[in-house]
């Protein structure tokens, strides 16, 4: 389902279960099949493939071919450019798609759909637009509702724990703020965590990044650090492991709890020179800027 938590690609089949366009199946093995669809554009040049950007699909009534020779090479060139299918166009030229373009396609591992005359181009590439468009929709509906699910989880007397957990559970992959504790520098204590427990090696390499005093961003053993807090003042480092899509809606996500845990650590921080009712204050400080993100989400 195109809920958001997984991106779902315009593939061959998702354009197949478009029934009122009344494409049909001629030739895809099963890699073809999974292939995305990026967009999908029309040409009966004899080299459309300048004009063509990986995972564009190409549309054509075949008007370029002179004879069928023409067709393997033709093929050929879509292939290389990154072409995921090809879909023909019958009762314009031809009646039927041509045996060759069949071969040439099975042969390359190029999808090859029959996109019937009543079926303009057009309404071809709107749907493939249009698919697109729902999975983008989507996940910025999830962005936007994962942000507000951790920004509830900040309210929560244990704020920022809920915050790991919640991020962990909305990417699906394991998450962890690092940090510091007393005696750590010299071996006496581990690390404070919250969260799930990185590889040894990641948490090694979090320790050094919070000892070099420095934002920075790391990736170790497919797990990606980042500081929390700031450059003068780093408070932690958030882990996340395998499993993340690190694609723009991840990214708005965990900058967002990177955020949080900076401001979660600052207040930590002056909570230990500041009197109770300043701590107090600040507290309510910090609940008041969440709620203004909440409500802005």
């Amino acid at each position: 389902s195109r809920d958001g938590r997984t991106p779902v690609p315009v593939t061959l089949d998702t354009l197949l279960a478009r029934r009122e366009l009344q494409l049909r199946l001629v030739w895809a093995d099963e890699a073809a099949r999974e292939r995305p669809w990026a967009w999908v554009h029309s040409s009966d040049l004899a080299d459309p493939t300048p004009f063509l950007s990986p995972g564009d699909a190409l549309l054509t009534t075949g008007t370029q071919w002179s004879s069928d020779d023409d067709i393997a090479p033709w093929v050929e060139r879509l292939a290389a450019a990154g072409v995921p299918g090809v879909g023909f166009g019958t009762e314009v030229i031809r009646d039927g798609t041509p045996d060759a373009l069949v071969t040439a396609c099975a042969a390359h591992g190029l999808a090859l759909l029959e996109v019937p005359y009543r079926t303009p181009f057009i309404a071809v590439a709107r749907a493939v637009a249009d698919l697109d468009a729902e999975e983008r929709y989507a996940r910025v509906r999830w962005t936007l509702e994962t942000q507000r699910a951790i920004a509830v989880a900040a309210l929560r007397p244990a704020g920022l724990g809920a915050v790991v957990a919640e991020l962990a559970r909305r990417i699906g992959a394991p998450a962890a703020i690092v940090r510091e504790a007393a005696g750590a520098r010299t071996g006496d204590e581990g690390p404070d965590l919250l969260g799930d427990e990185p590889p040894r090696t990641v948490l090694d390499e979090a320790l050094a990044l919070l000892r070099a005093g420095r934002r920075a961003a790391r990736t170790v053993d497919d797990w990606s650090l980042q500081t929390v807090g700031a450059a003068t003042a780093l408070t932690g480092v958030l882990a996340i492991g395998p499993g993340s899509l690190h694609d723009d809606a991840e990214r708005a996500v965990i900058t967002s709890v990177v955020a949080l845990a900076g401001l979660a650590g600052v207040t930590d921080r002056d909570a230990l020179t500041a009197s109770a009712a300043e701590t107090a204050a600040r507290l309510a400080a910090l609940r008041s800027a969440v709620q203004a993100a909440l409500v802005a989400s």
